[in-house]
Order: structure tokens, then C-alpha cells, then sequence
């Protein structure tokens, strides 16, 4: 969403832009696989109410923060997402209770992404801090949940895409 609101400079806007043609994919993708074959649930039956739920949560959060906060180049939104991604993809290993779609090498590299921010300077104030602090926690409990998975189901996770 920043890419709307910032004027980046130099590959700035470059990379913003990659991502969120990146981000298209995902949801492209979302809709395409996470679609129930059959709506025997009532999540099943809601699912493209909750989908355009998602939505709207999803783009207006980032949006209510960047404004409140002030934070025109969207640091806290991008750590509060980011957060919010690692505590999902915890719950998504643990209600799938298997590894369906999911992958030791997506869960280091989003733990080594996220660990660069370091390098630059970030985080750089207590509620940034608090959100990495919540990412790193979250990110390795995940790795260690598709570990245990893995190693329940005999599944070689290095062999593994």
C-alpha cells in the first residue's frame, strides 16, 4: 500500500513495486487454491465473506497506521503484518496438523529475511522492538513445529521443497 502514499527514491520504489506484484501472486493464488471443494462448515460456506473481509482488514490496517502513527514509510505497519504473518503461520501448522503446503526453507527464509532488518538499524523503537521480538518468537516456534511435524510423519524436511 505504501507504494500509493510514498514517494520512494532510486530502487526504492523499484523494490516496493516487486513486491507488491509479489503480493498479487499470493492472492491470486489465495483464490485459487484456498477455495473449499465442498461447504460442509460454516467457515467453508463463509469463505467469500471472510475472503473480502480479509481484504478490506488487510489493506485498511496498514493504512489506519501509517496515518495515526504518522509513519509515512510504513515501518510499523510493515512489523505489525509481519507479526501478525509469524503468529499465523503457527496456527496454519497447527490446525493443518501436517505439512500440507508448507516448507523448512519457507519458514528460514522468512526468519532470516526479517533478522536483516538489523543491518539496517531497525528496529528502532520500543513498538518496533516489541513487534520483532514477536517475529523472531513466532518464527522460531514455527520452525520447530514443522520440525516436530516432520520428524512425527518421517518427512525429510531438507529433502523438501
Amino acid at each position: 500500500m505504501m507504494l500509493f502514499f510514498h514517494k520512494f527514491g532510486g530502487l526504492g520504489w523499484f523494490t516496493v513495486a516487486v513486491w507488491m506484484l509479489l503480493d498479487l501472486v499470493m492472492f491470486v493464488q489465495y483464490f485459487i487454491y484456498a477455495r473449499p471443494r465442498q461447504r460442509r462448515t460454516l467457515m467453508e460456506q463463509l469463505f467469500w465473506a471472510r475472503s473480502i473481509a480479509l481484504v478490506i482488514i488487510g489493506a485498511g490496517t496498514p493504512l489506519v497506521l501509517t496515518f495515526h502513527f504518522e509513519d509515512y514509510h510504513g515501518l510499523i505497519a510493515a512489523y505489525f503484518q509481519n507479526a501478525l504473518m509469524s503468529v499465523l503461520f503457527c496456527a496454519m501448522i497447527l490446525e493443518r496438523n501436517s505439512l500440507a503446503g508448507q516448507s523448512l526453507y519457507i519458514a528460514l527464509c522468512k526468519f532470516v529475511g526479517t533478522s536483516m532488518t538489523l543491518v539496517y538499524g531497525e528496529p528502532s523503537n520500543a513498538l518496533l522492538q516489541w513487534c520483532y521480538f514477536l517475529i523472531m518468537t513466532f518464527d522460531l516456534a514455527y520452525i520447530g513445529l514443522i520440525l516436530r511435524v516432520a520428524k512425527r510423519d518421517g518427512v525429510r524436511v531438507w529433502q523438501r521443497l
